[in-house]
């Protein structure tokens, strides 16, 4: 529009770019730490502290465990508030600075569940489908900070492929999680 009537105009900015910029950052990393590094070895004496216990001490294996559980539902009202105007409080762009908070905690919390464990089987594609997830989110995260320096078309483009991306990556993680449980509880 400023074109038409012969003004410059400044991009918008976008609210929390920051922190979604380094929050994307720091996913990315955290996701390449997953998959390139090896497993935080287990205790090998008794006599240290060994952060082992974590995914070792089924107590904390089941509190960490619900508790990602707990910030994934969390997420999803979140995400519910971004995307349906019926739930009209707050400004979005601070809800989407909440979602991305909730996303690097669940990481972070699965560190704590798994030790950089991979696991075999259904564990690891549930594995996957996370970091995939989170992958997908940083990547959305990027391309929202990006926004106002690309071409109009080519920004909403992208952001409709990453948004899709990152909502069809969810869909398979309750089936996976539900397998996780039973086979935890009944094996």
């Amino acid at each position: 529009m400023a074109n038409l009537v012969g003004a410059s105009a400044e991009p918008a900015t976008v609210k929390g770019k920051n922190f979604l910029t380094t929050s994307a950052l720091l996913t990315v990393l955290t996701v390449m730490l997953f998959y390139f590094a090896p497993a935080v070895p287990d205790a090998q004496s008794v006599q240290h502290f060994h952060i082992d216990f974590l995914w070792n001490d089924s107590f904390w294996k089941q509190v960490t465990g619900y508790s990602m559980l707990g910030l994934i539902a969390i997420g999803l009202f979140i995400s519910l508030r971004k995307r349906w105007n019926k739930i009209a409080f707050g400004e979005y762009a601070w809800w989407r600075v909440a979602h991305v908070i909730l996303g690097v905690t669940v990481l972070t919390t699965l560190f704590l569940h798994t030790g950089l464990n991979l696991g075999s089987n259904a564990n690891f594609a549930l594995i996957m489908m996370f970091l995939l997830l989170a992958f997908s989110g940083a990547f959305a995260s990027g391309i929202s900070v990006l926004e106002p320096k690309l071409k109009p078309r080519t920004a909403k483009q992208l952001r409709n492929l990453t948004q899709w991306a990152h909502l069809l990556l969810f869909w398979p993680l309750p089936l996976l999680l539900g397998f996780h449980i039973v086979s935890f509880y009944y094996f």
